[in-house]
């Protein structure tokens, strides 16, 4: 069950994540707009680190093989701060805050009920990718329930989809 402050804390990265994607979200360019390398969740860990290049295949799938669940709500939690901060260094934050979802939508992505086989990117022109998961930069919230355990079967990730790609 969520806590008051936990509420407070998602409308405040829904927030920072309507500031961050409205500007920079395009219909030219799906698979890498939203995946600004400086926000990279993978890039903190050597095994998806290659000398700068930003890989986009498979990184959900990837990147939960080698975590535990703790350290991946970990790795979204660092994501989420980052933006807030890269948001407040612009001076970009506090003119951009909207309320409710700006014209978008919430996606709920769950790692372990995908399929990996590029259906989704196909679909979504490459907004999702390989690896059923939507652009690291649309990230809001990792959920899950603490009662399962190392299981993600009740985990996922809560993303924000620009009213641009709701055609897609």
């Amino acid at each position: 069950m969520w806590t008051d402050e936990d509420i407070s804390m998602f409308k405040q990265s829904l927030a920072e994540t309507i500031a961050w994607c409205a500007p920079r979200a395009s219909l030219a360019d799906p698979v890498f707009c939203l995946r600004a390398s400086a926000l990279w969740p993978a890039i903190r860990h050597k095994d998806f680190y290659d000398e700068g290049a930003l890989h986009v295949d498979n990184t959900w799938k990837d990147f939960l093989d080698t975590l535990s669940i703790e350290k991946t709500a970990t790795a979204v939690d660092t994501l989420i701060r980052e933006r807030g901060e890269l948001l407040q260094s612009g001076n970009s934050l506090s003119s951009a805050i909207t309320e409710g979802l700006a014209g978008g939508r919430l996606l709920l992505s769950a790692p372990d009920y995908g399929f990996f086989d590029g259906a989704s990117k196909a679909e979504s022109c490459g907004f999702i990718d390989d690896g059923d998961t939507p652009p690291w930069d649309t990230w809001v919230s990792f959920v899950f329930d603490p009662t399962m355990g190392q299981q993600f079967y009740d985990s996922g990730i809560v993303s924000w989809v620009p009213p641009v790609y709701r055609g897609s």
